[in-house]
């Protein structure tokens, strides 16, 4: 599943597996265990990862600031898109 995404996705692709899971799975006031935390670098970027989360049928959790007190920026077993890089878009 991962190969289909990183066809079209340019920028970084994190699951279980990397190094920097344990920080990017969780916001400021939640943790979640997503399947995949994608991390754009351009708006194409984003269109891809919300297109991949819908086709695989995976819940979908957009990440701002990180600051949600209701923990909307992760989830489970979803993927979760992290804005954080795209300050100046």
């Amino acid at each position: 599943m991962t190969a289909e995404l990183t066809i079209d996705f340019d920028g970084d692709v994190i699951d279980p597996g990397d190094a920097d899971y344990e920080t990017a799975r969780r916001t400021l006031l939640a943790s979640g265990r997503p399947a995949f935390v994608l991390r754009p670098k351009n708006v194409h970027d984003v269109q891809t990862g919300v297109r991949f989360a819908a086709d695989a049928g995976l819940r979908l959790s957009v990440r701002g600031g990180g600051h949600a007190f209701a923990g909307f920026g992760t989830n489970d077993g979803g993927v979760v898109i992290d804005l954080s890089g795209l300050a100046d878009v």
